[in-house]
Parts: structure tokens; sequence; C-alpha cells
């Protein structure tokens, strides 16, 4: 996905028939922001690492990503975070919020 309407297609494809949407890599997830689709400490970022181990993330209000289920957990850069280089299998969100509709 290379433009801000194919990452919107995909995902309300995805919706509209029930499937969970699966990226790769940041721009999706830029996107996703941008749109106001992200919560913060609301929307969760999940990344399969392996079929068994799964990593889940929420954003925090600096725009960093903090690993769930850890005492203090680092703030990490989303785009190393979810760059296709190292989540070759993407990630998917969870609890998006309805896209912002502008006046």
């Amino acid at each position: 996905m290379n433009t801000a309407k194919e990452v919107v297609d995909f995902l309300n494809s995805c919706l509209e028939n029930g499937a969970v949407p699966n990226f790769k890599g940041y721009f999706p997830f830029k996107v996703l922001v941008d749109q106001g689709r992200v919560a913060p400490y609301y929307t969760t970022i999940r990344i399969m690492y392996t079929g068994i181990i799964d990593v889940c993330y929420y954003l925090n209000d600096d725009g960093l990503l903090e690993q769930i289920g850890l005492e203090n957990p680092p703030a990490l850069d989303p785009k190393e975070v979810l760059s296709a280089s190292k989540n070759p299998r993407g990630w998917e969100p969870e609890q998006l919020r309805p896209p912002r509709v502008h006046n």
C-alpha cells in the first residue's frame, strides 16, 4: 500500500467483510494516526512474531508505542517497531476509532 487511499480502502474492505486488517510497515500506521483512528491508550497494535508469540502495544501521548503487560515499559519509535523488515508478518490494529469527519 503506497497511498492513504489504498490503506483506507483496504481497512474498509476488511471491516465490511468481518476480517481483521493486517498491515506491513509504518506507513499504514501513520495514515491511521493522521485520521484519528488510533487513540492513545485505547487502540492496540498487535504484532505477530510467530504463530504462537504475539506482542501488543498501545500509543502513548507522545506518539510512541509502549508494550502492554510490562511495568514501566520503554517508549519505542513506531517506525522501528512496525518496520516490515523487523516484522514481516505485519501488525493488526484493534479497537480503532471511527474516522474523523471534517466540516
